[in-house]
């Protein structure tokens, strides 16, 4: 079983709760736009995480086929079946249906509208889908604990006949859903941007949580040190307070000493006169 494999489990059962994570849905003519938020998709980024690095270019396109593919046709279909010339990333074999999954980083429009045409020109496809990833300027998420929305593109290829038509449609559609979900989430619309690569931005938070964690730490053992610094400091001045004392009392005793010596010593003069 490759390491592929091992993550298809987990997927499928985030795709059995995804749909608790829907909080837009927008479907005209061919082209269904599905907006999720919150806790499962922070499930997918956190195996993305935790199974992959951010040199494996080809995993997120990985991930999420087997999660929206279990997400719409559950156990049905195979993974990279060959057809000739053509490689089908998901073939139902029950309804001879392909499907395409296209997946993009740092989505823009223009990246967008290069999907279906590349895929009209070099693949063969019924179905077609377009997904990526959305994050919040400077983490001010609704919930901090779920700081990505995942945007899925379930286009019916086989009955289109006018690409252009179709990408205006398209545009229209994922900026609609956009400004929707922001409303939903009661955010200003530009704070959601596009992911770069959402596993170099999990290693970077990761790295800057550690490094927090690190520096966190080293603040407590400065700080402990300091204090026993100061502990020691204070034990040294009360030492040397004392060795003053015992000084001062050792040159007093001295004193009296010299004192009562003179006394004996002028005694005997005294006697020695007599």
């Amino acid at each position: 079983m490759s390491q592929r494999d091992q993550w298809e489990p987990i997927l499928k059962d985030i795709a059995s709760r995804l749909p608790a994570d829907e909080i837009i849905t927008t479907k005209k003519g061919l082209v269904a736009i599905h907006v999720y938020y919150c806790h499962e998709v922070m499930a997918i980024a956190s195996h993305l995480r935790e199974f992959t690095r951010a040199s494996d270019a080809q995993a997120q396109h990985d991930v999420l086929k087997m999660l929206l593919k279990h997400r719409k046709y559950g156990d049905k279909g195979r993974y990279e079946v060959r057809e000739g010339p053509w490689r089908l990333d998901i073939y139902i074999g029950e309804s001879h249906l392909i499907v395409q999954v296209k997946t993009i980083v740092k989505v823009a429009m223009d990246k967008l509208r290069e999907k279906p045409v590349a895929v009209f020109e070099h693949d063969i496809c019924d179905e077609l889908w377009i997904s990526f990833f959305y994050k919040f300027k400077g983490n001010a998420s609704p919930d901090p604990a779920c700081q990505y929305l995942l945007v899925w593109v379930d286009i019916n290829f086989a009955g289109v006949t006018d690409l252009a038509r179709l990408n205006k449609q398209l545009t229209t559609m994922v900026q609609k859903s956009k400004q929707d979900a922001a409303k939903k989430l009661g955010v200003a619309e530009d704070i959601i941007i596009p992911v770069d690569n959402i596993l170099l931005t999990e290693e970077l938070e990761r790295e800057v949580r550690d490094l927090k964690k690190t520096m966190a730490e080293d603040k407590k053992t400065i700080a402990e040190k300091d204090k026993a610094l100061a502990e020691n400091k204070k034990t040294l001045a009360e030492s040397k307070k004392a060795l003053a004392e015992n000084k001062k009392a050792l040159a007093e005793k001295d004193k009296a000493l010299a004192e009562k010596e003179k006394t004996i010593a002028d005694l005997r003069k005294q006697r020695g006169r007599q």
